[in-house]
C-alpha cells in the first residue's frame, strides 16, 4: 500500500440517514474514532459506563474500540455527519471517553463543509484537524484507571440495595473482596461501611420529611435490626435524633 493510499484510507466521513428508528449493537468495538454531528433526530449510546444523550445540534465523540449500543430515533428521519479517523493525535498522552457536546456555529459550519467535499483531500483533511483541534477540549478525559471505575460500579449498585454485603458487591463486580477495598481506599472519601451508611441515612431522611411513617416503620422499611439501633446510627450520622429532623423540615 503506497503512501498516498493508506494516508486516504485513514479517514471515513460520511453522512447518514436513518428512517424513524434504528439499533445498532457493536459489541466488537468502533473500528475507529469518530467524531459527529447530529442534524435531526436523537440518540442514546449505551456502554457499560452509562448512558450518553445526543440531541440535534450537538456533536458527539467515539473513541476506537468502545463497544456500546446505539438507538437513533427520528422525527420522521435522523441524519447525522460522521468523520472516523484512525489516529487520535495526543500530545498530552491522555484518551477520551464517549460523550456529547455542544457545538457552535464555526463547527458546524466546518462539519458541513468537510461532509460535503465528498472526497479525501489534503484540503478536506487540514479542516478535519482544524475542527478535530477546536473541538478537543470539549471531549471528556477518560478516567486511566480502572479502579477508579470499580469504585464507580460498585456505588451504584449500592445505591440501588445499601445493604448488599461486601461478598456479594464484589462477585457482583466481578473482583475480590480485597480488590473492592482497596479500591475504595484509592479512589473514594469514605469507606465501602461509610458509603452504605451514608445511603441509608438519606433515605431515612428523606422517609422522615416526605412521609408520616412512624420511627419504627421507617426503621423497619429500611431494614434495620431495631428501632433503638436505627435511632442510634441516624442520631451519630446527623448530630440529631430522628424526631428532630422531622421537627426541622416540618415547621
Amino acid at each position: 500500500m503506497n503512501g498516498e493510499l493508506l494516508f486516504s484510507s485513514s479517514f471515513f466521513f460520511r453522512t447518514f440517514t436513518y428512517n424513524k428508528y434504528r439499533h445498532n449493537d457493536i459489541q466488537s468495538g468502533a473500528p475507529s474514532h469518530y467524531i459527529a454531528l447530529m442534524l435531526s433526530g436523537s440518540a442514546e449510546l449505551k456502554t457499560e459506563d452509562g448512558t450518553v444523550e445526543i440531541r440535534a445540534g450537538d456533536a458527539f465523540y467515539i473513541p476506537m474500540g468502545c463497544r456500546y449500543q446505539s438507538f437513533w430515533y427520528g422525527d420522521p428521519t435522523v441524519k447525522f455527519i460522521s468523520l472516523g479517523f484512525l489516529f487520535m493525535p495526543s500530545f498530552d498522552a491522555k484518551v477520551y471517553d464517549v460523550g456529547s457536546f455542544a457545538c457552535d456555529e464555526s463547527e458546524r459550519e466546518l462539519f458541513k463543509k468537510i461532509a460535503k467535499a465528498g472526497r479525501v483531500s489534503c484540503s478536506v483533511i487540514g479542516d478535519f484537524y482544524t475542527l478535530l483541534g477546536m473541538i478537543m477540549p470539549k471531549i471528556t478525559p477518560a478516567e486511566k484507571s480502572r479502579s477508579a471505575k470499580l469504585v464507580r460500579s460498585a456505588k451504584k449498585l449500592l445505591a440501588e440495595a445499601p445493604h448488599m454485603s461486601v461478598a456479594t458487591l464484589a462477585r457482583k463486580c466481578s473482583v475480590s473482596r480485597s480488590t473492592l477495598f482497596s479500591a475504595f481506599e484509592k479512589h473514594s472519601d469514605e469507606s465501602i461501611g461509610e458509603y452504605k451508611n451514608s445511603i441509608l441515612m438519606e433515605k431515612a431522611k428523606g422517609l422522615l420529611i416526605a412521609t408520616d411513617l412512624s420511627i419504627e416503620e421507617i426503621s423497619e422499611k429500611l431494614s434495620f435490626s431495631s428501632s433503638s439501633y436505627f435511632r442510634k446510627r441516624f442520631s451519630a450520622y446527623f448530630g440529631m435524633p430522628p424526631r428532630n429532623i422531622r421537627k426541622k423540615y416540618n415547621m
